[in-house]
């Protein structure tokens, strides 16, 4: 790769970059991201210096996200789901909020307008630190569902993370509503149009 003009990583050594291009080795495997062009003729420099068993494979899971891309008419999709993960918060709130209960699926996000609910806030007490930490744990999650792939429970997930530290039994509430919300939607996907050259 050095031949072909690849530049060692002054951090990594099994880190090469040339142009756009990265190119990161371990053992015999590598991966690499960057223009389609410039992949094209990265390949090319692999195949002629090496024997390869499988043609390269694009990775479809990526930090509990899955990405597929499909042909539909004369465009391509580009499809991204965290089924599993949404699943995963679904059973762990379950079992850790709800007492192994099954919630109620629901059809919305948020159960009211959060602006018309009174303020009935109390500062969370040593007492409750642990459910603050799960709080946390929870909302992080939810956080991470909606950037990645569920911007449908951006307004309720903003709301509940900011009332952590002021908790109510209605804001328990509105989180068992936005999971039961997330198990009836646990397989909605997130599809957008993208160019390939």
């Amino acid at each position: 790769l050095k031949k072909a003009g690849f530049v060692e990583s002054n951090e990594d050594p099994t880190l090469l970059y040339k142009g756009d291009t990265l190119v990161a080795m371990y053992v015999d495997d590598l991966i690499a991201a960057g223009p389609t062009d410039e992949l094209k003729e990265l390949w090319k420099v692999v195949e002629s210096n090496f024997e390869i068993g499988d043609p390269p494979k694009v990775p479809t899971d990526f930090l509990g996200t899955q990405l597929k891309v499909e042909r539909k008419q004369d465009r391509n999709i580009a499809i991204l789901s965290m089924v599993e993960y949404v699943k995963h918060i679904v059973h762990d709130f379950t079992e850790s909020f709800n007492d192994g209960q099954k919630v109620p699926k629901r059809k919305t996000p948020l159960r009211s307008d959060p602006r018309d609910q009174p303020d009935q806030s109390v500062d969370v007490k040593f007492g409750n630190i642990r459910k603050l930490v799960d709080l946390q744990h929870m909302i992080g999650q939810l956080l991470w569902v909606c950037r990645c792939t569920r911007p449908d429970i951006a307004a309720a997930v903003s709301f509940l993370s900011t009332r952590i530290t002021r908790w109510t039994a209605e804001d328990d509430a509105n989180l068992k509503h936005l999971i039961g919300y997330l198990d009836y939607t646990a397989e909605s996907k997130l599809t957008m149009q993208v160019m390939l050259e």
